[in-house]
């Protein structure tokens, strides 16, 4: 997994006994499922600053960046 596909995956927190999700890439089934083993479901469409917003960096023989599309920011790599 790249950095930009970490920062970009869909999140899901279970808060006060509520289970959050951004939901868009789960199918019916999943959630159905979820719901079958007694979760309370709350739903987000598309990606959601609720959950956070993160911007990491890779540091090795060149620095690469990645930026939270939750959130304005850009990250740009740099070579040593």
């Amino acid at each position: 997994m790249t950095l930009e596909e970490a920062v970009s995956h869909p999140r899901l927190s279970l808060h006060k006994g509520e289970l959050r999700l951004e939901a868009f890439h789960l199918p019916p089934s999943a959630l159905n499922c979820l719901r079958g083993l007694g979760y309370r479901i709350r739903l987000y469409e598309g990606l959601n600053g609720w959950f956070g917003r993160v911007h990491t960096l890779l540091v090795g023989p060149k620095i690469y960046g990645a930026a939270d599309p939750r959130d304005f920011g850009a990250a740009k790599g740099v070579d040593e």
